[in-house]
């Protein structure tokens, strides 16, 4: 029984061999056993030796290859930073807000909400985040004003919060200042389509661009001691001819004023005062097509205070997007809600705009 078993074993050993592939030489013809048939009286230890053999001739290869491979690395970096570092592909930063219409139905309270054409809100939002980013200045004047729904809320793009939260902070905001529309049950949805103004004056309305502090000399006047907040700063269109007077524009807007009273026959004297964020209005500008981010100062000085741009609104098409000037990297950004990325320009030179907006912040 033993005898049967040891030759049936040794029957399969030479099987085995057998089906082992044959291996060409230098010529192409198969050395040694290119004569070999199946069931060949080849032994198991020459199969076997030979297989070793060009096995660790393949294994020395292979250690050959790693080896170059290995040199052409920079010892002291990977393979990931040396690709990163001959990449010539810009790096994609993701949008911070996306526009309602790319937006799924947003649920509060059991309540369904669909929003649509939210570029005007956007566009103001996405500014004020990058503004409290990168002025610090700014950044104590968000904090300090935290009952305020809307700059918290640019607060949180700031800190890029997630997506679901952003959206129904923002669907609590423009319920308050555009209709709803019941088309389903259980869903009602807002077209928030409106000048950028608008949002301005509805969201900002206790955080002015402007303070106009007037006094009437007759005491018992209605205007004898009273402030009138300007939420946009309309300039003088004979006097902005074009964006880069802006400064001394500014000078002659807070200037001393003197009129007579138009609720009694006395003098009033009047000053305006500027605030922490200044949204210029330029939209009555002819010809802004042709500006470009270049042509609006980088920064202006005016009363002892400094201001920064930190961007501009622009209506191309019936669709609002900013231009974001980053001032710590000195980059210019693109945000268009209708995009899933941020575009990236270092040159303003050829960012041609129309801006119906220009925003400062003081530092």
């Amino acid at each position: 029984m033993s005898q049967k078993r040891s030759f049936e074993d040794t029957h399969s050993v030479k099987k085995l061999c057998n089906r082992v592939s044959v291996l060409s030489n230098e010529h192409g013809e198969n050395k040694e056993f290119s004569t070999r048939k199946r069931c060949s009286s080849v032994s198991y230890e020459q199969c076997s030796s030979y297989k070793k053999m060009k096995l660790q001739e393949i294994e020395d290869e292979v250690i050959v290859k790693r080896e170059e491979n290995t040199k052409q690395l920079t010892p002291t970096k990977n393979v990931e930073e040396n690709i990163a570092h001959t990449s010539d592909k810009p790096r994609l930063l993701p949008a911070l807000l996306l526009n309602g219409n790319l937006s799924s139905v947003i649920k509060i309270d059991e309540q369904k909400y669909n929003i649509y054409n939210t570029c005007a809100f956007d566009s103001i939002a996405i500014i004020i985040s990058r503004a409290f980013v990168d002025n610090s200045a700014y950044t104590d004047f968000v904090d300090a004003n935290s009952n305020s729904e809307f700059l918290n809320f640019c607060k949180s793009v700031a800190f890029i919060d997630s997506s679901e939260n952003l959206n129904k902070q923002r669907v609590k905001m423009l319920r308050r200042i555009f209709n709803e529309n019941s088309e389903a049950p259980n869903l009602k949805t807002i077209n928030c389509e409106c000048n950028v103004i608008k949002i301005i004056c509805d969201l900002l309305k206790e955080y002015p661009s402007a303070k106009n502090h007037i006094r009437c000399s007759n005491n018992s006047c209605k205007n004898a001691n009273t402030w009138r907040n300007s939420s946009t700063i309309i300039l003088d269109v004979k006097e902005l001819k074009d964006l880069k007077n802006l400064e001394g524009i500014l000078k002659e807007y807070t200037k001393l004023r003197k009129y007579n009273c138009g609720r009694c026959t006395e003098k009033i004297t009047a000053k305006r005062a500027l605030s922490n964020h200044l949204f210029i209005e330029t939209d009555q500008l002819k010809k802004t097509s042709q500006f470009t981010m270049a042509d609006i100062p980088s920064e202006i000085s005016v009363e002892n205070y400094r201001f920064v741009l930190n961007g501009s609104v622009n209506f191309e098409s019936g669709h609002y997007t900013s231009q974001v000037l980053r001032l710590k990297q000195n980059v210019w950004e693109t945000h268009n809600d209708l995009r899933k990325y941020i575009k990236i320009c270092t040159v303003p030179e050829k960012l041609i705009v129309n801006p119906h907006l220009v925003v400062y912040t003081k530092e």
